[in-house]
């Protein structure tokens, strides 16, 4: 029994098509825990490279939107090979393991970016009730407003962490900036960049590359929700975001992902939007984790740092 409350191999056991021994265990922790297998999709086939994925309960909407996601976007996101809803696992196609993280070619970096932004506005096209049917977070504006303020006037001890915790001095400021913070969220409402999917936890590490034909599928949509989907860059700003070493990277790659929203502001307003929701994503980030995560976790020292990880990022700023 893994932390995600899974019996992983009885499952596995379960599987609707045959798989073949050995297993390798990725991962397990109580977020998740990830087996790698060979998988026989149909009698007579070879078998495939799969991933056996189960997650806890407050995770479980990633199947359901990971189906609904690969069937919409083929390729881009992980094709499932079977599932059980009520059990919390699915298995997924291995898609190789080239990662974005590895390639130093910015064209690729290009169409991943690029990739997602296409996503994003397909689901805030055609996509938002479905999302929300499949069990998505709804983290539009309401939930922002509201856990802003729960976030900044929580007790400090539930905001401390543990090796990297915020000085009384540091909480301090950042409570007295509630109406700053709070502005920035009525200023991002002036723009029609509209809410949609917001992946949680996108960086070069979730995207696989595939060479012919070029393709980007995106992988982990546990931390999903329907939100800014602006939200997702923030690890463009990240202190080592080992991006391709040419002339300009962020900027180049900022407005790749931003022309895929041409239809809703103009290049100049879409580029302010983009400043201000990246301003705003260590809050964002750090609400999750206070009101979502952290309450769901039994062994919360496994992420009990990430609150103070992204509030020191708007310290002094």
């Amino acid at each position: 029994m893994h932390r995600a409350g899974i019996d992983l191999y009885n499952a596995i056991g379960k599987l609707n098509r045959t798989w073949v021994p050995p297993t390798e265990q990725l991962r397990t922790w109580e977020r998740s825990a990830l087996i790698r297998l060979k998988y026989i999709d149909w009698p007579g086939e070879d078998p495939v490279w799969a991933y056996f994925k189960g997650v806890p309960p407050q995770f479980a909407h990633e199947i359901p939107i990971t189906r609904h996601l690969g069937e919409l976007f083929a390729h881009n996101a992980p094709h499932l090979l079977d599932e059980d809803r009520s059990e919390r696992w699915m298995v997924m196609r291995d898609y190789g393991s080239r990662t974005l993280d590895k390639e130093t070619d910015i064209r690729y970096w290009d169409g991943a970016l690029t990739t997602l932004a296409k996503m994003q506005v397909g689901s805030a096209r055609e996509m938002i009730d479905f999302l929300f049917r499949d069990g998505c977070p709804d983290r539009r504006w309401d939930w922002l407003i509201r856990q802003l303020e729960a976030l900044l006037t929580a007790p400090a001890e539930t905001l401390a962490g543990d090796t990297s915790a915020l000085s009384a001095d540091e909480l301090s400021d950042l409570r007295a900036r509630l109406p700053e913070f709070q502005g920035w969220l009525r200023e991002m409402q002036t723009y029609v960049v509209p809410m949609a999917l917001e992946h949680g936890d996108f960086w070069p590490g979730q995207v696989l590359v595939q060479e012919e034909p070029e393709l980007y599928t995106i992988i982990d949509w546990s931390d999903c929700s329907i939100s800014h989907p602006f939200f997702s860059l923030l690890f463009l700003f990240d202190d080592e975001p080992s991006l391709p070493a040419v002339p300009d990277a962020r900027e180049r790659l900022i407005n790749s992902y931003l022309s895929a929203w041409s239809d809703y502001e103009s290049p100049e307003r879409l580029r302010e939007c983009f400043d201000l929701a990246i301003k705003f994503a260590p809050l964002y980030y750090a609400a999750i984790y206070h009101a979502v995560i952290l309450p769901g976790m039994t062994f919360k020292w496994e992420m009990n740092n990430m609150i103070p990880f992204y509030l020191k990022k708007l310290v002094g700023k």
